[in-house]
């Protein structure tokens, strides 16, 4: 499951995201953007069996 996690969102990405949304987000869900940014669903034919990170949903 971990190598499902994409890899970190760059600074740049990060502020483009919050421009556009015209949001600012909390610290915290920066951080965890640049550690990873999401996870692929990499079972979409078989999303029954594939269980995600949170509560079986993909991060």
């Amino acid at each position: 499951m971990v190598e499902s996690f994409n890899e970190p969102a760059a600074e740049t990405e990060i502020a483009k995201a919050e421009q556009k949304m015209g949001i600012t987000f909390p610290n915290s869900f920066k951080e965890l953007l640049l550690i990873h940014n999401g996870q692929r669903n990499e079972y979409l034919e078989q999303r029954f069996e594939y269980l995600g990170v949170v509560g079986n949903y993909d991060l």
